[in-house]
């Protein structure tokens, strides 16, 4: 299951884009464009937000779509999350035995060694993308369908 940061938008840009078949075939099409324009700003800002990992697969994982009147920028990265609002506590133990495998570096064993009982492996602070890239483009994209719906396509 997914964290979803979902964006409201003023009354006027989502009635715009709720009733978008009410305006003229010019009107529609600037519409769609505010949408598209700010799909692709968003998700540029959040590629551009996002930490970069070992792997990069937090940036990669940013994925956008436009349909119409409708847009999303949303991470598949299954960690997204956890970076997005960060972590509580993590504490890791045995399951099923008394002692928990964890690979340490011995010089004269090389990566082996158990360890007895609770782990606490500290936190992670939060490092947001997705949000801050929602909230930075807002104003942009409101202001724009502002012009489109008075006639002064930019």
């Amino acid at each position: 299951m997914g964290t979803f940061i979902k964006m409201n938008l003023d009354k006027a840009t989502y009635q715009a884009t709720a009733d978008i078949n009410k305006y003229d075939e010019s009107t529609r099409e600037g519409i769609k464009r505010v949408i598209a324009e700010g799909v692709q700003s968003t998700y540029e800002t959040a590629v551009r937000l996002a930490p970069y990992g070992t792997t990069g697969k937090l940036k990669t994982g940013i994925k956008k779509e436009v349909r119409g009147s409708y847009g999303v920028v949303r991470s598949t990265s299954p960690h997204s999350h956890l970076v997005e609002f960060g972590t509580g506590p993590r504490i890791v133990g045995p399951v099923k035995r008394v002692a928990l495998k964890l690979p340490r570096f011995d010089p004269t064993m090389g990566w082996a060694g158990f360890v007895k009982g609770d782990i606490y492996n500290g936190k992670m602070p939060k490092a947001p993308f997705m949000k801050p890239a929602a909230e930075e483009n807002k104003p942009k994209i409101e202001a724009a369908m502002q012009e489109v719906l008075k006639g002064e396509s930019h």
